[in-house]
């Protein structure tokens, strides 16, 4: 009966780890882990309600959809030349860590043409994009609203 038992024991010892082995596998992906820190800058001339923003987004989850949203926009074409009236300025930063290692740095404009720079390259974003984006970092608008 004792050698059932420990045999028994064992098995479960070993499935119990075969789990706990699994789920880390599961959960440390290419990009699993993923956070997402943003700055906001702006010209406090064009922007005087602007106030200065960093943040977090440690939902690997979103932050991982935001990523590859952003690229799947489409390129702007090389020698393209882009009007952007009503550009304000502001600008938010938006830095992908995997772990402690900086995955991507992108810039979007939040106003104008709204684009979508990584690595010098512009896209163009939509309002699917600009969506997202909003709901991942919890803010309304782009452009905070004018102080009454």
């Amino acid at each position: 009966m004792r050698l059932k038992s420990a045999v028994l024991l064992v098995g479960v010892c070993l499935l119990l780890l075969g789990c706990a082995q699994e789920s880390a596998t599961a959960t440390s992906g290419p990009q699993a882990g993923m956070r997402m820190q943003v700055t906001r800058t702006y010209p406090p001339l064009t922007c005087p309600q602007c106030t200065a923003l960093s943040m977090t987004v440690r939902d690997s989850t979103e932050v991982r959809q935001l990523y590859a949203a952003a690229l799947a926009l489409p390129a702007v074409p090389p020698g393209h030349l882009l009007e952007c009236p009503n550009d304000l300025g502001i600008v938010y930063r938006l830095t992908f860590f995997k772990g402690a290692a900086s995955v991507a740095k992108m810039d979007l404009s939040a106003t104008g043409c709204r684009l979508l720079v990584i690595q010098n390259h512009g896209r163009f974003t939509n309002e699917a994009f600009i969506t997202l984006f909003e709901q991942v970092t919890r803010l309304p608008s782009l452009v905070p609203p004018p102080v009454n």
